[in-house]
Parts: C-alpha cells; structure tokens; sequence
C-alpha cells in the first residue's frame, strides 16, 4: 500500500479557463496503486460544478506497510 499526497482541483471541460491549482484542495489517502488513488479522490469530492469535472496532481507517494 501506498500513502498519495494530491491536490485535487476543478476543471473546466471546454478547455477555455486554466486550473487553478492555487485554489485545488490537499487529500492525504491510503491506496494500492495510482489508478485507486486517482478514483478515491475523486470520489471524496463528490459532484463538481456543472460544466466541470475532478483533475488530480500526485505531490508525494511513499509506501506504508
């Protein structure tokens, strides 16, 4: 297992604005690999804003026992 460090940040699907990883929210979690860390951060996000979906940034992994 794998402890992920992420900024989870709203992106908007046209393409036209910029992510605004200024204002991307920090989520510490446990998971297997990249792909689980991925879905369980966007899962604890919910439902994003209508014309926007979830983007995720890895900041750190480190392996836990």
């Amino acid at each position: 297992m794998f402890r992920f460090k992420l900024l989870v940040a709203s992106k908007d699907i046209t393409g036209y604005f910029y992510i605004r990883w200024d204002k991307a929210q920090k989520i510490i979690l446990v998971a297997k690999n990249r792909e689980e860390a991925i879905k369980k951060a966007i899962e604890v996000m919910g439902e994003p804003e209508c014309e926007r979906r979830w983007t995720v940034k890895i900041l750190d992994i480190e392996e836990v026992e």
